[in-house]
């Protein structure tokens, strides 16, 4: 059977206990939601060494839940101030044991064999592989979307994906397990970022490294009314680093580049940001008068990646 279908036979026994895994799950006043989020971790088919809960500056009664799941995996490592995610998931990745890292959030859920597929699919590739990561379901109140979409055309495999990762995310923190030592050498999270972590490091990843991608999804994730991920200033401030901090990536790229300041340039517009839309605007003129010859191929893949929203 195919192991990067979802219909593959799991081998999580075969791969056994040699490959420990470490979760990371940063939190910060969560209390109506911290224990689900940590049990679908613990009750994974595939165990995890240790969960490790980085409590961000919780004042509610995080401290108290977390307590009362009395689980032994668990190492909770309160903060005294509030920094961020980012910072958090780098405390996190300092402690950690494991040998390899996944990522859990405060709000998310993982499928139960979410590991189990993982592990799975690192045996079949001959343990050769560094990062695997799968699709995601994104929920809110409205609905619920299956991430990447299908204009992305995305396949599954083990291949390199940082062309696709120069547009944009499809990959949610929540879908990634990679080896300690990568993530180290990568430099962890980006404290810098007011949003999008999860993109730049995963284009930092991807530049390192293939990653094996699962076509299905494994985790859900939840959008709630006060998440960072509807602040589009914060998004706008985030891609214009993100941007500037992998330019000598996008100039080997000026298809991605110019079609990702359109993508920026419709998002600004969109939310009424429009001195950023004009900044936009300047910098894929001086874009499209470098590289004209992939003006055409950037709209060609912002409109075929546009699809099916």
């Amino acid at each position: 059977m195919n192991p990067l279908s979802r219909q593959g036979a799991l081998c999580s026994s075969k791969a056994g206990p040699q490959t420990t895994i470490s979760v990371i799950l940063p939190t910060r006043n969560r209390q109506a939601t911290i224990a689900a989020a940590a049990r679908s971790v613990l009750g994974q088919s595939y165990a995890p060494l240790e969960l490790l809960i980085v409590d961000d500056g919780s004042t509610d009664n995080t401290a108290r839940i977390v307590s009362a799941l009395d689980d032994p995996r668990i190492r909770y490592l309160p903060q005294a101030r509030s920094r961020d995610a980012a910072a958090a998931r780098n405390i996190g990745i300092e402690q950690a044991r494991g040998e390899w890292i996944a990522f859990q959030d405060s709000d998310d859920r993982w499928h139960p064999d979410k590991l189990a597929h993982q592990i799975d699919a690192l045996t079949h590739a001959g343990n050769q592989a560094s990062v695997c990561c799968h699709g995601f379901l994104r929920k809110n109140a409205a609905r619920t979307i299956y991430i990447p979409k299908a204009g992305w055309h995305i396949r599954p495999g083990y291949r390199n994906y940082l062309k696709p990762l120069l547009f944009g995310s499809f990959i949610t923190t929540q879908a990634l397990l990679v080896k300690k030592e990568l993530l180290t050498a990568v430099g962890g999270f980006d404290e810098r970022l007011p949003r999008l972590q999860d993109w730049d490091l995963a284009i930092r990843l991807a530049a390192a490294a293939d990653f094996i991608y699962l076509g299905y999804p494994l985790v859900d994730v939840s959008i709630s009314a006060d998440s960072i991920s509807r602040q589009a200033h914060l998004l706008s401030a985030a891609f214009r680093i993100i941007v500037t901090k992998h330019r000598r990536l996008y100039a080997k790229h000026p298809v991605h580049y110019q079609a990702i300041l359109m993508k920026m340039i419709l998002f600004s517009m969109g939310t009424g940001q429009f001195g950023v839309m004009a900044e936009h605007l300047r910098a894929l003129a001086t874009a499209a008068a470098k590289w004209p010859q992939c003006l055409s191929g950037a709209v060609s893949t912002l409109i075929r990646r546009s699809l099916h929203n």
